[in-house]
């Protein structure tokens, strides 16, 4: 086996630091720097791109403050409007409650005038009634019992 003769050894260990020689400055000059660049506008980007984050956080964070303090005086704006229209409702009630009662004071009084002069006039639809029934039960009874009156 060739590789194994000690003969090419030399060569072989000659061409090979050519080789990689060539190599080394060929990675080293060419695509080292050209990588180099890559990641240095890689990192300058992503510190750009960081700092923007950050800024929006910051109004982001300023717009829900902002927001949460908008909520709070409409929050207390409808409480004080809803206690309000409240107390009208309550106002505006007992006023309706007035009136109906002086109309239903009106109504049960005429009622009851009216019932008393329904009592009245039966009372006395009664008595002629009972006067003319007890006319007539004398009447029989005397025309029964030969009684002249």
């Amino acid at each position: 086996m060739p590789q194994f003769e000690l003969v090419y050894y030399l060569s072989q260990a000659f061409w090979m630091l050519i080789s990689f020689g060539i190599l080394y400055l060929v990675v080293a000059y060419f695509i080292f720097p050209s990588l180099n660049e890559i990641f240095v506008n890689r990192e300058n980007q992503i510190e750009k791109d960081l700092s923007a984050a950050e800024k929006i956080n910051e109004r982001a964070d300023a717009l829900m403050k902002e927001y949460k303090s908008i909520m709070f005086a409409a929050e207390q704006t409808k409480a004080e409007m809803i206690n309000a229209t409240y107390q009208d409702i309550q106002k505006l009630s007992a006023h309706i409650e007035a009136e109906n009662n002086a109309v239903l004071r009106d109504r049960i009084l005429e009622t009851e005038q009216k019932i008393k002069d329904e009592k009245i006039k039966i009372e006395k639809q009664s008595q002629a009634l009972a006067d003319r029934v007890a006319e007539q039960l004398t009447d029989r009874i005397c025309s029964l019992s030969g009684c002249k009156k």
